[in-house]
């Protein structure tokens, strides 16, 4: 995944720099109804942190002066990422925060990316948008090469889209689900299920994409 595909570069971007008052942001992200911006140093090159206007309106609450700078109610200056970070490293920056500042490689401010277009990057990643069935298995417990088998089992039929791992909370059992080709037919895909109950893994459930962004 290229997370610079679905971020917003800094010429696209709303932010304040460094020398901005409270007022100046508070003006901005109300005008354009942003919840928080990012704050730049004064050569816009440099990320520095982010302003959240609620914390400016609890300042307006408390009657304090919005015309100190905007570091003064800075956050998050130690979350960002790079252009070239890992799914990992972006999946667990990005998850509380309303985006996450994308650096270039020599520390300068590349741009934002933002939850939503993360989810979306997931969304197209997982093959969610394509129209295709998709498997879930338990797959057995301390047997070695179960994965291996599984998929050689469905690719005798049909190419995997994409596939993702898991386990339940106890990590006592392990699941596999697996987003098959969109050339997968209702039939190849009976046949599939066959051949891997007659091996003895257990199909959790059978769902098609349309079902489930009904």
């Amino acid at each position: 995944m290229n997370i610079t595909d679905y971020s917003i570069k800094k010429e696209d971007i709303v932010y304040v720099h460094e020398d901005s008052t409270l007022k100046e942001a508070l003006a901005l992200m109300e005008t354009h109804h942003f919840r928080c911006i990012p704050i730049l140093d004064k050569s816009a090159t440099l990320f520095r942190g982010t302003i959240y206007r609620q914390h400016i309106y609890q300042y307006i609450i408390q009657k304090k002066s919005l015309d100190l700078p905007v570091t003064h109610l800075q956050k998050n200056a130690t979350k960002y990422i790079y252009a070239n970070s890992s799914f990992y490293q972006v999946m667990f920056a990005v998850r509380d925060l309303p985006y996450i500042t994308i650096l270039n490689p020599d520390h300068t401010f590349y741009g934002i990316l933002t939850h939503r277009a993360f989810e979306t990057a997931l969304y197209r990643a997982w093959g969610l948008n394509a129209d295709s069935y998709i498997l879930t298995i338990e797959l057995p417990q301390n047997k070695r090469g179960s994965l291996a088998k599984v998929t050689r089992i469905i690719g005798r039929y049909v190419s995997i889209s994409s596939m993702i791992s898991w386990a339940d909370k106890d990590h006592k059992k392990n699941y596999m689900t697996m987003n098959l080709d969109e050339s997968c037919d209702l039939e190849t895909l009976h046949k599939i299920i066959n051949r891997l109950e007659a091996r003895d893994f257990r199909v959790l459930s059978t769902q098609h994409t349309k079902e489930i962004f009904l």
